[in-house]
């Protein structure tokens, strides 16, 4: 008896009809609920693989070039010049300055390359001419690179040249060369004092560039 009081409590001709009506809603309530697991489940497999591709660009410090800049660097494995870049492949530095070194360095010279000699030089230029490359094209530097002053003052990080680090000599030179002495401050006001303060005569760039 316990086990019917269901139907003790509503003894109506129209109890199996109810019934339908409520097994019929619950039953779509339970699909309703099934689909949307799926799609979330779908959401979810997607959103993982694609952390899984960011993760593995980051992991291998993949850098997307573009079309240009890739033709241009066929061009130099076919005729196995010695020219050293795009420049970004060479260099590596910590994620926070990458607005710095944007902003200072731009794309221009970045993707640029370096030529070991005057006769490869005119001739990546042509290259350059001919494929429409967005670069610049520098000569390897004779000449020694020498160290900054030590400076340090509230705010300052250091020097940018000295922060992008580079196992290539010759890509540490154009750094330097193109550059200078240029400081990184963590923001507009530490900048602003640098001038007032400790009259410095170089350029300063915060890391939002």
């Amino acid at each position: 008896l316990e086990k019917n009081k269901w139907f003790l409590e509503n003894p109506t001709k129209n109890l199996l009809k109810e019934l339908d009506v409520k097994l019929e809603k619950v039953s779509s309530e339970l699909f309703d609920m099934e689909e949307d697991l799926k799609r979330l489940e779908h959401e979810k497999s997607r959103k993982m693989d694609n952390f899984r591709r960011l993760r593995g660009s980051l992991d291998e410090r993949r850098i997307v070039l573009p079309t240009n800049i890739n033709i241009l660097k066929d061009e130099i494995r076919k005729r196995d010049l010695k020219v050293k870049g795009p420049i970004i492949e060479y260099i590596k530095y910590d994620d926070t300055l990458s607005y710095a070194i944007e902003s200072v360095l731009g794309e221009k010279l970045l993707y640029s390359f370096v030529a070991s000699d005057w006769d490869t030089l005119d001739l990546l230029k042509r290259l350059k001419e001919k494929y429409n490359v967005y670069c610049n094209i520098y000569l390897a530097k004779s000449e020694s690179i020498k160290p900054y002053n030590k400076f340090e003052a509230e705010g300052v990080i250091g020097y940018l040249a000295e922060l992008i680090k580079t196992n290539d000599i010759e890509i540490k030179k154009v750094i330097y060369s193109k550059i200078k002495n240029c400081l990184v401050v963590k923001d507009y006001r530490n900048g602003k004092q640098l001038y007032n303060r400790y009259s410095f005569k170089g350029k300063c760039v915060t890391l939002k560039g």
